[in-house]
């Protein structure tokens, strides 16, 4: 995926697609994002699996939603998680098996982050674009 146009790859992640959802935690490992992680959450409003298909911004009581974030861990906020939500966002499944999950996903993410020598909160916006994931379950 590229955040705010540089490219970034996410591994040593885990997935769990346990009560009929997609959930997925990955740590960043290039140079601009290794004080982050990926957390995803996909579920359909009714409880049944999820499939194929398109999962949009959840909040619209739609019957596919998604969710995802980037925390940025301990980098500004006196080592608390700071996250950064991707609102409107989408996440499309392309393909589901028994064993693998693979898709796309872009998003705006945005967030507060304490500025360490005003110690005030400003706005932060993460845009994410070309986000691809192919994993196993």
């Amino acid at each position: 995926m590229y955040v705010n146009g540089m490219f970034s790859t996410y591994n040593n992640g885990t997935v769990d697609t346990s009560d009929n959802s997609f959930n997925y935690i990955a740590y960043g490992d290039s140079a601009c994002c290794k004080v982050f992680f990926l957390a995803f959450n996909l579920i359909k409003a009714d409880n049944s699996p999820i499939t194929v298909g398109i999962y949009p911004a959840s909040g619209y009581d739609l019957e596919n939603q998604s969710a995802f974030t980037i925390y940025n861990y301990g980098n500004w906020n006196f080592n608390a998680d700071v996250g950064f939500e991707a609102f409107p966002d989408t996440v499309t499944i392309t393909y589901l098996t028994d064993s693998t999950i693979s898709g796309t996903f872009d998003g705006t993410c945005t967030g507060e982050i304490l500025n360490m020598n005003t110690m005030n909160y400003y706005d932060s916006v993460q845009y994410i674009t070309n986000g691809k994931f192919n994993l196993k379950k």
